[in-house]
Formats: structure tokens, C-alpha cells, sequence
């Protein structure tokens, strides 16, 4: 049975009218703010969080709070809050985002750059709904990495994550998700 928070995102999702051409036209002009050369597309993730557990941490004052930043820090391998996903042809790549109440929607380039990248080839990529997001889960086969994230849930993401997870695939996300 699902909760009736549950029903009110799917309430809320479904009424939403995405662009997909427009979204992710947002998401490639900040990677171009951060990447010169050529890539396939660009997507804005987050490490996970979690309510309750920002509730539980907080009865323990700032040491939960620290180790809870630890936990959510090595879930997502080191990767900072915010993070945008480049894709090029052969690679992965991740820089740094800043969200600040005035820097967009996207926010601004982080002073991290570039904090992570890998093969294509060598990413497992699986994901699940979580409400109004997808709980992803990035995989290096070759260097034993697990980056546990989330992405707003949205036709254009899925097609996004599709893409991030074959290493063959070419198309920009939003051709994929108008087909």
C-alpha cells in the first residue's frame, strides 16, 4: 500500500509538463560553463538525503550532524552535495555544483572543478523510484567505486540515466525521451 504522501508526488509529477529539449538545455549550458570539449549531455545530481534520518541525527547536536555529512560523504564515494554528469563519448565525468538561494535553478560552478571521472564502459548504472526522485546507484567495475545518489524524477532523467548506462548510446537524452 502506498503512503498518501506518495499519491500526492504522483498527483504532482503527472501533472507536470516538461520540455525535455528545454530541461536539458539548462543542464548542457552549466557543463559548458565547466567542460570545453564535446559531450553528449548533462545531468544535475545530488547525494542522497533523508528526513528521518536528519531528525535522529539532530537529537545527537552537531556531532550526529558531522557524522551523518560523513555517512552521506562516503555513500557517494566523496562526491560534493551537488554534482553535474558529463557525458562524453568515452567518459564520465563530474564537477562540482554550487546551489545558492540566488545561483539558478543549477546553481553556479563549484570551486572543486572536476571531481570525478571514469570510463564509460566500466559503469554498472541502476536506479529505482523513490517518490519524486530516483535513487541511482553508479558502479566502476574497474576501480571498485559505488556512488549512491539521487536525480529529481522526471521523463527527461530517466532518459538521462538510460543514457549514462549504455556505454554505446550516442543520442542526447531529450531525442531519447521524445522517442
Amino acid at each position: 500500500m502506498k503512503s498518501p504522501t506518495t499519491h500526492l508526488v504522483e498527483r504532482a509529477v503527472a501533472k507536470q509538463e516538461h520540455d525535455p529539449a528545454a530541461d536539458l538545455a539548462h543542464h548542457r549550458a552549466a557543463a559548458a560553463e565547466q567542460f570545453d570539449g564535446p559531450f553528449i549531455d548533462a545531468c544535475l545530481f545530488s547525494r542522497r538525503w533523508n528526513a528521518g534520518s536528519q531528525l535522529v541525527a539532530r537529537q545527537f547536536g552537531i556531532l550526529g550532524r558531522l557524522a551523518l555529512r560523513k555517512a552521506r560523504e562516503l555513500q557517494a564515494a566523496g562526491l560534493p552535495n551537488h554534482f553535474m554528469l558529463v557525458i562524453t563519448d568515452t567518459e564520465v565525468i563530474a564537477f562540482e555544483r554550487e546551489l545558492t538561494p540566488f545561483g539558478g535553478q543549477l546553481g553556479k560552478p563549484g570551486r572543486g572543478g572536476e571531481v570525478a571521472r571514469w570510463r564509460r564502459a566500466d559503469l554498472t548504472v541502476t536506479w529505482t523510484d523513490a517518490g519524486y526522485l530516483y535513487d541511482t546507484v553508479i558502479a566502476s567495475r574497474t576501480e571498485g567505486e559505488v556512488v549512491k545518489c539521487t536525480v529529481g524524477k522526471a521523463p527527461i532523467s530517466e532518459s538521462f540515466l538510460r543514457l549514462l548506462a549504455d556505454p554505446t548510446a550516442t543520442a542526447p537524452a531529450s531525442t531519447r525521451a521524445a522517442a
